[in-house]
C-alpha cells in the first residue's frame, strides 16, 4: 500500500538492491501539481491549450533560441526592477527606520 505513495512522491524502489531512486524535482512535484490542477480547475483547460501552444511555438522555432531570448530579456528587465525596488522601496524603509531610531535615542 505505501509503495505507492512513496513511488508518487519521492521515486522507485531498485529491484537489484530495494534501495530508493529518486525522481527528479520537476517530476516529483510539479508536473503532478499542473496535471492535478487541470484535472480539478476547469479554467486550467484554457491554461493547458496555451501551455501546448507556447510548447509546439518553442519547438518551431528551437528551445536553444528561446532560452537565448529569453535569458536576454529577463536578466536586464529583473536588474531594472531591483533597481527600482532599492531606490523606491528599500532606500524610503531604511530612511524612515533610521528616523526612527534616531529619535528613539
Amino acid at each position: 500500500f505505501l509503495d505507492v505513495l512513496v513511488t508518487f512522491f519521492t521515486g522507485e524502489f531498485s529491484e537489484d538492491d530495494g534501495t530508493l531512486i529518486p525522481k527528479p524535482f520537476f517530476v516529483r512535484w510539479i508536473l503532478p501539481g499542473i496535471l492535478l490542477q487541470i484535472l480539478v480547475n476547469p479554467m486550467m483547460g484554457q491554461v493547458f491549450l496555451l501551455i501546448k501552444i507556447t510548447l509546439r511555438w518553442i519547438h518551431g522555432v528551437g528551445p536553444a533560441r528561446c532560452w537565448r531570448w529569453f535569458t536576454s530579456f529577463l536578466f536586464p528587465v529583473l536588474g531594472y526592477m531591483w533597481h527600482l525596488f532599492e531606490w523606491y522601496v528599500w532606500r524610503k524603509l531604511v530612511k524612515r527606520e533610521n528616523a526612527n531610531t534616531l529619535q528613539r535615542s
